[in-house]
């Protein structure tokens, strides 16, 4: 990949239920196909560091900053469109999903 991913930041409002499923679905794919790049993942809390979130143009929470090199990605939502979370992310999508699905849960 010509563009790599040089960090990641998870924008969460608290222990919210989309947040906790936004973590939840980004954790297998970082300590799975992602685990051996060693990316970087921040995770701010936008009811402690409101700052941050304004800073980056954050909006709505959950949300996923997928910085590379050249550009960089936000994702809005508890990620659980898994074909469109790999795709940013660079992975090929599986061959079960369809753009658009939810994940299996």
């Amino acid at each position: 990949m010509n563009d790599p991913i040089l960090g990641l930041t998870l924008f969460v409002a608290g222990s919210g239920h989309n947040s906790l499923i936004a973590q939840q679905n980004l954790a297998p794919l970082l300590n799975g196909e992602l685990a051996s790049l060693s990316i970087p993942l921040q995770v701010v809390d936008v009811l402690k560091d409101p700052g941050q979130a304004l800073a980056a143009g954050i909006l709505m929470t959950p949300a996923l900053c997928i910085t590379r090199k050249h550009h960089a990605v936000t994702l809005v939502g508890n990620l659980s469109r898994t074909h469109e979370l790999r795709l940013a992310l660079g992975l090929p999508p599986t061959a079960s999903m369809q753009p658009g699905q939810a994940s299996p849960t």
